[in-house]
């Protein structure tokens, strides 16, 4: 059977519209989704260049199979009219491995690039879990990691009365790893944060292909 290929959907929204993005996305089966805040720091002269107005934005990351992703994709396109100047940008990333309840793509050596010395390891979790993440990956071998706070919608929201919504807060965790380490990274965290039970977050990683400011020497375990 020929291995499902997955994919990072991104997408850079208005203000106030990520939120959107994601419901709309997991109204058609996309449940993995995670909304992040953004603010610009170029000129304003710079931001009319590019073709934007509003230097608040809002990051939406969704993790999905990459055929049903690239249907939804169309639809949030023409729902945020990203085809149209000032209104955000889309773009997606293939998933080297990804692992959360009901669905693990092990990293295959196989699969591997020779030419890509690192990866990126994304964590998307509960809020007030991102610290046992970041202690997890660093005794199996990361040298550092990046948290990030944000609003999720990968669990099935609750309704309380006069029709308020309560969405989660959730922490992504961003990991830059040597190649030798990422399996063992990978597989410490998912065992520590039990990522393989509903509700409990997802893992996914990207191959990373140009980096500057780390050290990018022969290849080690700690």
């Amino acid at each position: 059977m020929e291995k499902q290929k997955w994919s990072l959907f991104v997408y850079i929204v208005n203000h106030k519209n990520g939120a959107r993005v994601a419901k709309l996305a997991s109204r058609y089966g996309i449940s993995d989704a995670a909304v992040f805040m953004g603010h610009g720091t170029i000129d304003s002269s710079m931001l009319q260049f590019i073709g934007v107005s509003d230097i608040r934005k809002e990051l939406v990351l969704c993790v999905s199979k990459d055929q049903e992703g690239q249907t939804v994709m169309e639809k949030i396109i023409k729902d945020q009219r990203l085809d149209k100047p000032k209104n955000g940008i889309a773009f997606t990333l293939p998933i080297r491995t990804i692992r959360s309840a009901y669905r693990i793509e092990p990293l295959l050596e196989e699969d591997r690039d020779p030419m890509i010395n690192y990866e990126a390891i994304f964590t998307i979790v509960d809020q007030g879990k991102g610290q046992k993440v970041i202690d997890t990956a660093k005794a199996a071998g990361a040298f550092g990691a990046t948290l990030i706070n944000g609003k999720g919608s990968g669990i099935k929201e609750e309704k309380l009365p006069f029709t308020m919504t309560v969405e989660p807060l959730k922490e992504i965790i961003l990991i830059l790893s040597q190649h030798c380490h990422t399996d063992d990274i990978v597989l410490a965290v998912s065992k520590e944060l039990d990522l393989e039970k509903p509700g409990h977050g997802i893992l996914f990683t990207v191959d990373v292909t140009r980096t500057v400011g780390l050290y990018e020497g022969e290849c080690e375990k700690k």
